[in-house]
């Protein structure tokens, strides 16, 4: 049976590989990004800082992003809903599946969507026209710190496996 956590990672899987998003496809999909973070709170008390922060900044930027709905081009939701297609393939690894395919799909998706898009489509192609909120631009930040700080403990996982052997 697959768990809430499973559920949510497929369902923002196939809202983020949709394409192209209409109107209510991307409240839909901002909605459906506000119930995986809102569940995944209710969570134990076990869940790290960084996770809480991960999905305070997730909430705060599907919040804004409705909130300048007209201003807030398809595209830029586009892109951190599809750093959730690096989360599928954590999903599959915490169920105990640490078959290699897996994790080079999850280093891969995590460095494409995680960093490479957001730098790209976020970053660089609004600067210096800001032509996202700035609000949205600087929620845009956080989430792009934190996946930098995440790519670092990656790589050292990565590293000492490739080490042990």
């Amino acid at each position: 049976m697959i768990s809430k956590n499973g559920v949510c990672a497929l369902f923002l899987l196939y809202l983020a590989v949709v394409s192209p998003f209409h109107s209510f496809r991307r409240d839909a999909s901002l909605y459906g990004l506000w119930i995986y973070c809102l569940q995944d709170f209710l969570r134990p008390p076990w869940m790290s800082f960084d996770m809480k922060l991960h999905h305070a900044l997730a909430m705060i930027m599907s919040f804004l992003a409705l909130l300048y709905h007209d201003d807030v081009e398809d595209k830029y939701i586009q892109v951190f809903l599809q750093t959730e297609i690096s989360t599928t393939f954590l999903v599959i690894r915490n169920y105990g599946i640490h078959h290699l395919v897996n994790e080079i799909l999850f280093l891969l998706t995590f460095v494409y969507f995680r960093l490479y898009k957001i730098i790209q489509v976020i970053l660089i192609a609004s600067y210096p026209t800001l032509s996202v909120p700035l609000p949205l631009y600087s929620t845009a930040w956080g989430i792009l710190g934190l996946n930098t700080y995440w790519a670092s403990k990656i790589g050292m996982y990565m590293y000492r496996k490739i080490k042990r052997g």
